[in-house]
């Protein structure tokens, strides 16, 4: 992947993933496409089958053509939304490692003076109203503690 080529070009993050995993993205797109489509035309067959059963004297040929296409629209639909999704999540993995990348570079930028100083923490801070156990001792000689 280019991203590090993008990302120091134009130093933002959105055109560097838009130039570097647009054209496999819209690749993946373009298998999404025809299965969107068979969606659509897998009713209208069932349709015609449903119209030619219901003919007086149904044409075998004409059903088993009818039969086919719905099989084959079946096995393409299945095709496309599997290589869709394998695209997709290759593309995502992809993504997913380049800002990994980009956030630890931009980590071991980052100067000593610009980072956050821990704070401690307030149990470390003693409240007032906690007495020492010399204090709350019973012992009227202090030297005996």
């Amino acid at each position: 992947m280019h991203f590090k080529r993008h990302y120091a070009r134009s130093r933002r993050v959105d055109a560097a993933l838009v130039a570097t995993i647009g054209r496999p993205y819209l690749m993946a797109a373009l298998f999404k496409l025809p299965h969107d489509c068979i969606v659509f035309l897998t009713p209208m067959l069932l349709k015609a089958l449903i119209h030619l059963l219901e003919a007086d004297e149904p044409n075998l040929a004409e059903g088993m053509l009818i039969v086919g296409a719905i099989l084959a629209t079946g096995v393409l639909q299945s095709l496309c939304l599997q290589q869709y999704f394998h695209r997709v999540y290759r593309v995502s993995y992809r993504v997913m490692a380049a800002l990994n990348v980009a956030i630890y570079d931009k980590s071991l930028v980052i100067t000593n003076t610009a980072r956050p100083r821990p704070r401690p923490a307030l149990a470390s801070n003693p409240s007032p109203t906690i007495r020492t156990p010399a204090l709350t001792s019973t012992n009227p000689d202090p030297d005996r503690c």
